[in-house]
């Protein structure tokens, strides 16, 4: 079984979104992704990341109550 980490830096971040880090810095700033501040470094939380990256569709098949259809 392998292990992942919980927090990622900026660089796995910004490649796990397919976006630049002075990007990833503009979504920071305009407060669309959360960061983690430890000491001086920046980190960002791997479920908020991959929460980012599922499609309109998976969004709203997760925000549907269970056993509804549409």
């Amino acid at each position: 079984m392998t292990t992942q980490p919980i927090l990622l830096s900026k660089k796995q971040a910004a490649e796990m979104l397919g976006i630049s880090i002075g990007l990833l810095d503009k979504l920071v700033r305009q407060g669309q992704i959360e960061r983690v501040r430890i000491g001086r470094r920046t980190l960002f939380r791997r479920d908020a990341i991959e929460a980012l990256t599922l499609t309109q569709s998976q969004r709203r098949a997760l925000a549907r109550p269970a056993g509804t259809i549409q």
